[in-house]
């Protein structure tokens, strides 16, 4: 039978690996530090996944199917394990799959030692094995590589805005002592008013960068309860009201305000402020139009500006943090970041629609509270 044949040297190589695994690890861990000769790691630290990976390697050559055994959830546990190890040894990706290069070479060679000449079939069903391997660890790497550069930013984000309050409540105290100076004069008075609003927008500026990272570190949890639009929107709709105002721009609302959500009050009103601002800062004509929209399970709050248009590059960033296109406005390109990870933390969604010509429809998506009840 050919498949008996075929499976035959497969079972004898697992065996070889069983009986030899401390052999193969050490063969292993020598190649491996002269090829990384130029980096001081333990051995105890490359070491740390390689016998799980032979014994897995064992039990698919045993299987009847050894690349349906060897598939990507066989190798899902050990492979995040071992990514996580590398990132923190500062591995890059090639370096990452040269380890499995040389684990194949030392697998081949100890065969041949023990007199197991595989043909060209039963050859590449064991490097294939091994490159379902490298996918995942390669995929798990990227995926631990990224969280952690990203963890490292916000953590060096929030230590500069922590940093820069104190200075900023100091510059902010002295303003209002010379506020209440009588010696001020008209000019005087002016310049104390830009200053103090610049305090004020910078710290509001760091407030936002620290409430990014405290949402995207999941120090920020979402507590939702039943609520009507009114409770929601009373509040930011009154403040754009204002903006808008300033502005001569139109602020046109058609909402059901008795419509039912069941969302945390804060985190919501908190995405719904910043999606308005958004609209006040980049319509300098015309209307902003808020309206609801009511679906079985949701309810879509739509909120369309006048803004002079967004490209596809830019509409694909839109929501990413510092992201802020080719616009001239001030700002940081918190605000929709932060609405989106709000959102995102209470089952809600945001998303966007460039308008062809000018504006922008964004639409922001609510669970209602008979949906909850369905649940």
């Amino acid at each position: 039978m050919p498949e008996q044949r075929e499976h035959e040297p497969r079972v004898a190589l697992a065996e070889v690996i069983d009986r030899r695994l401390g052999d193969i690890v050490d063969r292993w861990l020598e190649r491996v530090k002269e090829a990384l000769k130029k980096r001081r790691v333990a051995r105890s630290e490359l070491r740390d996944a390689v016998p799980d990976y032979l014994r897995r390697i064992a039990d698919a050559l045993r299987a009847s199917d050894p690349l349906e055994q060897g598939g990507a959830t066989a190798w899902a546990d050990v492979a995040r394990e071992h990514a996580l190890a590398r990132v923190r040894l500062g591995f890059d990706v090639g370096e990452l799959v040269h380890e499995f290069i040389i684990l194949r070479q030392v697998l081949f060679t100890v065969a041949e030692e023990e007199g197991l000449f595989l043909d060209a079939s039963q050859a590449s069903r064991l490097a294939d094995l091994l490159e379902a391997a490298v996918a995942v660890v390669v995929g798990s790497y990227v995926e631990s590589r990224d969280a952690a550069a990203s963890r490292r930013e916000a953590e060096h984000i929030a230590f500069i805005s922590h940093e820069l309050r104190n200075p900023l409540g100091i510059a902010k105290l002295a303003a209002d002592r010379l506020r209440s100076s009588a010696s001020l004069g008209n000019e005087d008075k002016r310049a104390l008013d830009l200053l103090e609003r610049n305090l004020d927008r910078a710290a509001l500026q760091i407030e936002r960068v620290l409430r990014l990272e405290r949402m995207t570190s999941g120090r920020i949890e979402a507590h939702p309860r039943p609520l009507s639009l009114d409770e929601i929107l009373r509040g930011p709709l009154a403040d754009t009201k204002v903006a808008a105002d300033a502005k001569s721009v139109t602020l046109d609302v058609h909402v059901d305000a008795d419509a039912r959500v069941y969302v945390d009050p804060d985190l919501t009103a908190s995405a719904v402020s910043n999606v308005l601002d958004n609209a006040v800062k980049y319509t300098d004509v015309g209307t902003i139009e808020v309206w609801s929209e009511e679906a079985p399970d949701e309810i879509t709050l739509h909120i369309r500006d006048n803004c002079p248009g967004l490209s596809a590059d830019e509409l694909s960033v839109l929501f990413e943090p510092f992201e802020r296109g080719r616009s001239s406005k001030p700002g940081t390109g918190l605000g929709l970041a932060i609405a989106r990870t709000a959102l995102s933390a209470e089952g809600g969604a945001i998303g966007a629609v460039a308008r062809s010509g000018t504006g922008c429809d964004f639409w922001i998506r609510l669970p209602k509270e008979n949906a909850r009840e369905a649940r």
